[in-house]
């Protein structure tokens, strides 16, 4: 079964990715030597909309959710 995303999906996949080229890339090596989380990049991550978990208001959540199941 052949899965593409919808217009919601990709926003999110291009988001993370960019995120993580543009910031976690420059920090993540020192943070595995020195066995760190990165705790500092949490709230950029939290501002993006990447922490937490989203419920579809069609099931009484706030907000939709960044990926979705298709189920055949």
């Amino acid at each position: 079964m052949l899965f593409e995303p919808d217009e919601h999906q990709r926003l999110v996949q291009e988001t993370a990715r960019k995120y993580a080229q543009e910031s976690l890339a420059k920090v993540a090596g020192r943070l595995d030597r020195e066995g760190r989380f990165p705790a500092e990049q949490l709230g950029e991550l939290a501002e993006l909309g990447m922490m937490g978990v989203n419920i579809p208001r069609s099931t009484a959540g706030r907000r939709p959710a960044p990926s979705r199941t298709r189920w055949p």
